[in-house]
């Protein structure tokens, strides 16, 4: 069963006769003021109470509680649930942040876990959308958009995980269940232990890649030479720094695999999109053609390579410098190439046979990419000055997004399951999302109604943007200096 926040109770008297209340011992200038001022909660997570009876069952904790506190816990750095539960019980800014008088109990720790199985990844993103769309009508969000992957080690350890030996007899039991190869294996009991039947997980069939099987959506990705247990991190960020789509899946994804999807959920059309070679595909570019995006990434060495020399493209079939013609065989392979072959008619009375054609061959057979106008386009884009500059724009918005995810403790995953993963990446988008737009008031509008001063605050100038609707209030600050963030 849910029940309604009561707003107003937490700035009641801290005890009976008293006169000052729990915000009057925090610093006006404090951060969870500020963002709680300039942000309508009720508002960005009032999609979630569709996941509660309102009617039925005990009374929960309110979704915006729980969503605060996990708020708490990314801007802070909290490593646990249980000690964010300890800290929310000493401090009073945090207290009243998540609407805790200074003699309400705390809930406990297994609260998160219940509020991320019932919401789930699904209802942090409708409030992550519900962000950017009030950034968007704020006018904070540029049409230039960064695409970026990386890892994130899983909450494992890995020593445990042991190889299958070569040398050992083939299981008794091997399958195959959503890409993960599940043998059964018998080990023969002792005077103490009984016999008994043991379960493994492996990435591989040959057993070199051994999985958990407390963490089964975790898997093994090689970088910088050293092999990593994690999760794969895919983000889109604009020009500001600002993430617009956010996903987390497992660590062999591919690149290009994981940001298609991102596509489908950004809050505005972008106009471009800067990338590094692991988007290099051509299907890729193709898919950003075809969506009206121009796009700027850099060329594998491999795709550099043309035709060879005196050979002519027709697309649908090349010319050999005698004025043969090379026909399509066969479809695209898994390579997305695909095969242009010469009739032997023609080759083997041919002048340049001798240099053309290898001993072994009797026709001459090319190899081709199927999207290489593709690549001959972006080819001619990565020779102007626009790709140089978001290239070195790509470096800096990333870099900068990537770093500050790992100060809000996206370093490495807290929870287990690809479901929680996302979720609570998600929550950690959300917060850096929150503290970024909280470093660019000052390029709110300044058109709107003026919204009432709360008690207790200076002579503030406090607006709301007509565009933002009510979800994000552009405060100015004459008399403050600029807010210090974590």
């Amino acid at each position: 069963m849910l029940r309604s926040i009561d707003r107003a109770r937490r700035d009641g008297p801290l005890y009976p006769g008293s006169a000052r209340t729990l915000r009057d011992c925090i610093d006006p200038r404090h951060l969870l003021i500020q963002i709680d001022t300039t942000f309508d909660f009720a508002t960005l997570v009032a999609e979630l109470d569709q996941h509660y009876h309102h009617r039925l069952g005990r009374p929960a904790i309110h979704p915006e509680v729980v969503l605060r506190a996990l708020l708490l816990a990314a801007i802070y750095e909290v490593p646990s649930h249980r000690q964010l539960c300890a800290r929310l019980a000493e401090n009073l800014a945090w207290r009243w942040f998540c609407f805790l008088r200074l003699d309400d109990p705390v809930f406990d720790h297994s609260t998160f876990s219940v509020f991320l199985t019932r919401v789930g990844a699904a209802g942090i993103r409708q409030v992550f959308a519900r962000l950017n769309e009030a950034l968007l009508a704020a006018g904070l969000l540029s049409r230039r958009v960064y695409l970026d992957s990386s890892l994130v080690p899983a909450d494992v350890r890995t020593e445990r995980l042991t190889p299958r030996d070569p040398s050992d007899p083939r299981p008794a039991r091997q399958e195959e269940r959503d890409g993960v190869w599940v043998t059964t294996e018998g080990q023969p009991g002792s005077e103490t232990e009984p016999a008994q039947i043991v379960l493994r997980r492996f990435q591989d069939r040959a057993g070199r890649l051994p999985l958990p099987l407390h963490d089964p959506d975790a898997r093994w990705r090689t970088i910088r030479g050293k092999v990593v247990l994690g999760y794969k991190t895919h983000l889109i960020a604009d020009r500001s720094g600002f993430i617009l789509a956010h996903d987390q899946t497992g660590a062999d994804c591919s690149d290009t695999a994981g940001a298609l999807p991102l596509l489908d959920h950004l809050p505005l059309h972008p106009i471009s999109l800067s990338a590094d070679t692991g988007y290099r595909a051509g299907r890729f570019r193709r898919i950003l053609r075809t969506r009206g995006i121009t796009s700027y990434i850099p060329l594998d060495h491999q795709q550099c390579g043309g035709l060879p020399e005196g050979f002519v493209d027709h697309h649908d079939h090349l010319v050999c410098p005698t004025g043969t013609r090379l026909h399509q065989r066969g479809g695209v392979n898994a390579g997305d190439a695909v095969s242009y072959t010469a009739s032997q008619r023609a080759c083997q009375p041919c002048p340049l046979r001798e240099t053309c054609l290898s001993p072994s061959m009797q026709a001459k057979q090319i190899w081709l990419s199927w999207y290489r106008l593709e690549t001959q386009r972006a080819a001619r884009r990565n020779q102007t000055i626009a790709y140089e500059r978001e290239m070195q724009r790509r470096m800096t918005v990333i870099e900068g997004v990537f770093a500050r995810l790992d100060r809000l403790g996206g370093i490495r995953t807290r929870v287990r399951g690809v479901e929680r993963v996302r979720a609570v990446g998600t929550v950690t988008a959300l917060a850096h999302n929150l503290l970024k737009a909280m470093t660019k008031r000052r390029f709110f509008r300044r058109d709107g109604a003026v919204l009432p001063r709360p008690p207790g605050y200076p002579a503030w100038d406090t607006r709301v943007s007509s565009d933002a609707s009510v979800l994000i209030r552009a405060h100015w600050y004459p008399s403050l200096p600029r807010p210090l963030l974590p």
